[in-house]
């Protein structure tokens, strides 16, 4: 699969969707992930992690970060680990058209999940392609018998904000942090 090309059209309706399942593609997953996202997006989760440096920098092993964090999402859904991290892919033709990181937790009181990370590529924003990832999410997590979905996204990202209003997220709590 070329999830390289860059050729594409501009509906969600010929996109197919899935669990990411073949940790071989995962530098195909990471560049992706850095070709696709800007500083608007750094969130907190990107900090702890070690994705960013801070709000304005993404780490220079940004790469790597995210190729080691698909790895582990591949090796997760192949065990079927529900409480665990999934990757869920938008293909179009043999294109990667967007992808979703998924934080399961079935061990918790409320069986939820996180959307941890909602990445659409540029031509395919505004076109119905991330509401129909985030649906095809819900639908399937809804199935293993979760019954909540949170989100996180950073303060700047307003488009995505959007979206998320759109499909009936709430804002909930506001994060803050500073240096020691």
């Amino acid at each position: 699969m070329n999830l390289q090309k860059a050729a594409f059209d501009q509906s969600a309706a010929d996109i197919r969707f899935g669990w990411f399942q073949d940790e071989t593609l995962a530098d195909d997953i990471a560049r992706f992930f850095t070709e696709n996202t800007g500083k608007s997006y750094i969130s907190h989760t990107d900090i702890q992690w070690g994705r960013a440096l801070s709000a304005e920098c993404w780490s220079p092993s940004l790469h790597d970060n995210i190729a080691l964090l698909a790895q582990k999402a591949a090796e997760h859904k192949k065990q079927n680990k529900t409480s665990a991290i999934w990757l869920a892919t938008a293909i179009q033709g043999s294109n990667l058209a967007g992808i979703a990181f998924v934080t399961l937790r079935r061990d918790a009181l409320t069986p939820y999940i996180t959307l941890e990370d909602v990445i659409i590529k540029e031509p395919l924003r505004s076109h119905g392609t991330g509401s129909a990832l985030i649906n095809w999410v819900c639908g399937q997590c809804r199935n293993l018998g979760f019954r909540q979905v949170f989100l996180e996204s950073a303060v700047g990202n307003i488009r995505a904000h959007i979206l998320f209003h759109r499909h009936g997220f709430e804002t909930l709590s506001v994060v803050m942090s500073r240096d020691l």
